[in-house]
């Protein structure tokens, strides 16, 4: 076998033939580098430049040119070449494709630079790829006679790749065109090839870590493709458009279609993975042949060495890149699924809000299917390894690799058993966590209530039932793991014992196993077995990966909200008006103009702002606007109520009515209130306002598209309490200081360290009741919407600060006067009812009707001023105003924890109920698990040590075969758990 031949070993010599190396280290990438170059010459020609060019590009571009001229060189020498015994048409074809694979290396090196913010992982793994090739071509260019000026000439062509890598891994974030775009990208985002493949862009974050206190602000910006709001968009897009949306994989289809490079990319990394893995058994075979010679070659231990460390940092590197990538999907897949059950929340029904499943979805099921996503290419690539090692395994051993297939057929029997059982335990499993969640959330949500019954131990006996509940419904699912782990233990033991019995007494009865054939054949079966036991040990997350994935398919799936409401338009007439007083009777925009029949406009300095709103809501007022379509003037009238129900009934499940028949119009710029018992709809009546209720019966008007809530329980976001208040608008501040002392909210931040920048906490943990209600309240005062919802919101209020707050908000100059705002709050107490324009009762029965104006004589300790009174200016004129006293602090939300080290306590919190003998016991089964799995490699390099021919040693290397998985069983412990 000479170089014309394709070998690929060339005979009687540790190396590979020219015609190999030409057609799979040259052709070949040659052939994947001209193929992927179009995509960098169109972003050359139609891509906008977004890094400068500097001595950076200069560098790069002279060692392409360099490299162009040496293949070029290269190609005139093989042209002219005359080495007998080499296959000239691959020759001169190699050496042509390999001078325009040089172009197109300088081509993407300068697109690369240019016109990408990012170091391009393509050219990278290239560049990385071709030059451990074109360095064995080199050698083998040394080892030919006649080749010695080509061989001098290629040594140069490795050089200039390496040179090219390492100017890619420095950092072009100075070069950068926009300063903001500098700035947003974090350290992974201009990281080269090998600093993400090393993981290196991440050693300062963890050195600072250790140093440090990392808080959010010290880490680094996420890949601008990790983006939730534009994966949400992209999987949004094709979940909405799909009809059948209960599909069995419709949701795994619609997360693919959103990024379906990301599912491909992944693809070759775990493919680099299977074939360096496959490498090894030769490799191994090679060097237990070479130390067992008489007669050593140099040459072929060097090589040794080179392909050994070829292998090994290419399995390293490839299994990096494929967690890198795999990690980046997770990420991607989270972020999409948990926008689209927020998305999805938001237009729920409030009967299926109340069942707490997105909390049970995003916390439980969503980890389930980021295994899922790991599981799937795992399966896929253990189908692949499989099969190669069957393959490859009856090459050595003949017939006898039959016997790794029979724990294979075993264990697939009985994991089909365990896929349907560990599906229906993880439901059940899943669906005890909901109804834990829900009802700790109720509880929680009536934790006054519940303590002033004295209900509280017969509630905190039942949530340790449903807790109790939940650890049985998790035992199950754990059984069914140690099973799994118990198969994969067995068919990762067993299968070499087999296979090695069917060598020693079938195939290969008459012949002696060498080293090198023993452990090769060990090797094999390794990688039979080893994906074998990953796809069995992992098999109960697989099938709970697609229960989880069907419920949230489910979740995302239910009916949404259908808001039955009939928006009136008009009421930006109003709101235009009063934006600009001082105007004239016909105010002019570019699209349309706005007049008020009858009373003219008021000038702001000779009326209150009640006065003037009542003067424009006391006419009709029309907008007349231009239509482009129809090229005439059209006249819209604008509501004088902000709502309007008629025959509105709302009934429950079991037919009940919330509300009865109710009929109600409220101006605009009323402030209204609905005075009825605990439990009678008031809520409801104001969620029927909103749209999240959907009437059984009845009509629903509303005059305005912005409406702004406050709930009787406070939402609070674990922000700072500036941000919790403002929320989503434009901050001004102004608005902000008038909003913050209306809600008496300025002396309780006066108090704080941070002031209105101190975090609030998860659920607003580190403030007060009154704190989080009256935050809840700024924020809807911020809004300023059209109309203003408020559910007995002051009943979280001491006296004292009740009666400022109210003062400040119903004053005739207050909050809820400056604009012409509709106002509707439902309260239980009859005391705020004196500041209220018209009063409503409710019954228990549902019924909703309008009340006498007796609850306007002031009491005693009434502090507020009517709305309707002669007094003029603020309320403190005339009448001192309560002390809001601040509520204390009782956590330090500064409180730094140091981090670096862990703390022990949390530690000695599990070891106390697990106890220390049960401790101990588990690490002694853990440490003799770990030695009986290596024992029957090291017992079978004592047997071929001492006496290859000697089947005797089989019986010991069999009995360490089937012990291991019994210390396996012993050492995971779940026999020592007690049950009941």
């Amino acid at each position: 076998m000479d170089d014309s031949s394709f070998g690929p070993r060339l005979l009687g010599h540790f190396d590979f033939t020219l015609l190999f190396e030409h057609t799979i280290f040259q052709i070949g990438p040659s052939v994947l580098i001209i193929f992927t170059t179009p995509y960098y010459v169109y972003r050359i020609l139609r891509g906008t430049s977004v890094v400068r060019s500097g001595p950076l590009l200069y560098a790069k571009l002279a060692c392409a040119v360099t490299l162009i001229a040496v293949q070029l060189a290269n190609l005139v020498l093989w042209s002219t070449s005359s080495v007998s015994g080499l296959d000239t048409d691959a020759t001169r074809a190699a050496a042509t494709l390999s001078f325009i694979s040089a172009l197109c290396i300088a081509a993407m090196v300068y697109s690369c630079h240019g016109f990408f913010l990012h170091a391009s992982v393509v050219l990278g793994l290239i560049l990385t790829v071709t030059l451990p090739l074109d360095i064995v071509t080199t050698m083998t260019y040394y080892h030919r006679a006649g080749l010695e000026q080509i061989a001098r000439l290629s040594v140069a062509v490795p050089v200039l790749k390496l040179i090219i890598l390492l100017l890619e891994e420095l950092s072009k974030r100075s070069l950068i065109r926009k300063d903001e775009v500098r700035k947003s990208l974090g350290s992974e985002g201009v990281a080269g090839f090998w600093n993400k493949s090393l993981f290196i862009w991440l050693n300062p974050l963890l050195l600072f870590g250790y140093r440090n206190t990392i808080t959010r602000s010290h880490l680094p910006s996420l890949a601008p493709q990790l983006a939730a709001e534009t994966l949400f968009q992209r999987f949004w897009k094709h979940w909405d458009k799909r009809q059948n949306k209960t599909s069995k994989f419709a949701l795994a289809i619609c997360c693919m279609a959103a990024c379906p490079w990301s599912f491909l990319s992944i693809l070759l990394p775990r493919t680099l993975v299977i074939g360096f893995s496959f490498s090894q058994p030769f490799l191994l075979q090679d060097v237990v042949d070479e130390i067992q010679t008489d007669t050593p070659s140099a040459d072929v231990q060097n090589g040794l060495m080179v392909a050994t460390a070829l292998i090994y940092v290419g399995i390293a590197v490839s299994r990096s890149w494929y967690a890198y990538i795999k990690n980046q999907l997770t990420v991607a897949v989270r972020a999409m699924l948990i926008s689209a059950i927020y998305h999805k929340t938001l237009r729920l029904r409030a009967e299926e809000l109340k069942k707490s499943a997105a909390i049970t979805l995003v916390n439980t099921d969503l980890k389930a299917v980021e295994q899922l996503v790991n599981l799937s290419y795992e399966a896929c690539a253990s189908v692949v390894e499989v099969a190669l090692g069957l393959a490859m395994l009856a090459k050595f051993v003949g017939t006898a690799a039959i016997f790794a297939l029979i724990p294979t057929l075993i264990t697939a029997l009985i994991a089909s058993f365990l896929t349907k059982r560990a599906v229906a335990a993880r439901l059940n499993w899943n669906g005890h966590i909901t109804r834990r969640i829900e009802s700790t959330s109720n509880v929680l949500a009536q934790s006054k209530e519940i303590k002033m019954l004295g209900l509280g131990p017969y509630i905190a006996k039942h949530l340790q039932e449903l807790f109790e509940e939940e650890t049985h419904a998790t035992m199950k699912d754990r059984n069914l793991l140690v099973v799994s782990l118990t198969l994969a233990a067995c068919a990762d033991s067993i299968t070499p014992v087999l296979v090695i019995a069917g060598t020693l007494f079938w195939t290969r009865a008459s012949e002696t196993l060498t080293s090198s054939q023993f452990f090769a054949t060990l090797a094999f079966v390794k990688l039979v077995s080893g994906p074998l036991g990953v796809f069995l040990e992992f098999l109960p997350y697989w099938a709970t990966g697609f229960a989880s994935l069907r419920r949230v398919q489910e979740y995302l799936a239910l009916p949404e909200r259908v808001d039955t409401r009939t928006i009136v338009p008009g009421f930006d007439t109003l709101r235009l008006e009063y934006s600009a007083p001082t105007a004239p009777a016909n105010v002019h925009s570019s699209s349309s103009e706005t007049h008020s029949l009858g009373n003219p406009l008021v000038d702001a300095s000779s009326a209150s702002g009640n006065e003037r709103l009542k003067s424009q809501v006391s006419s009709t007022a029309v907008t007349t606007s231009f239509s482009e379509k129809s090229g005439i003037h059209e006249t819209i009238a604008a509501p004088a109520n902000s709502l309007e129900m008629v025959d509105v009934s709302i009934t429950t499940d079991s037919g009940e009515f919330i509300l009865q028949n109710v009929s109600l119009q409220i101006a605009i710029g009323k402030l209204a209130m609905v005075v009825g018992p605990v439990g009678c709809g008031k809520s409801t009546f104001l969620r029927a306002i909103l749209g999240e209720m959907k009437p059984n019966a009845g009509q629903v008007k509303v005059a305005g598209e912005i409406i702004a809530y406050c709930s009787q329980k406070p939402w609070i976001r674990n922000t700072t309490l500036q941000n919790n208040v403002t929320w989503e608008s434009v901050y001004n501040a102004a608005r902000y200081e008038k909003v913050i002392y209306t809600c008496a909210l300025d002396v309780d931040f006066a108090q704080l360290p941070d002031g209105d920048q101190s975090i609030a906490g998860t659920d607003g943990c580190n403030l007060s009741g009154g704190q989080r209600a009256r935050i809840s309240l700024a924020r809807a005062l911020y809004l300023e919407g059209d109309m203003l919802l408020l559910d007995d919101v002051l009943s979280a209020l001491d006296n004292d600060t009740s009666a400022t707050v109210r003062s400040r908000l119903f004053a005739s100059d207050g909050e809820v006067s400056e604009r012409p705002r509709t106002v509707i709050m439902v309260t239980s107490t009859t005391e705020h009812l004196k500041d209220a324009d018209v009063i409503y009762s409710m019954n228990q029965s549902g019924h909703l009707a309008e009340t006498t104006q007796s609850y306007r004589n002031p009491s005693p300790s009434s502090v507020h001023e009517s709305r309707d009174g002669d007094s003029k200016g603020d309320a403190a004129e005339g009448i001192e105003l309560p002390v809001v006293k601040p509520a204390s602090n009782k956590e330090d939300i500064d409180d730094k924890v140091d981090t670096r080290k862990g703390d022990f306590s949390l530690y000695s919190y599990f070891v106390g109920p697990a106890g220390i003998p049960f401790l101990l016991l588990e690490g002694f089964l853990l440490i003799i698990a770990s030695i009986g799995e290596r024992m029957p490699q090291i017992f079978g390099r004592v047997w071929m040590d001492n006496d290859p021919a000697n089947r005797l040693y089989y019986i010991g290397f069999a009995i360490f075969g089937f012990a291991n998985p019994i210390l396996h069983v012993l050492s995971i412990g779940q026999w020592m758990v007690p049950h009941g």
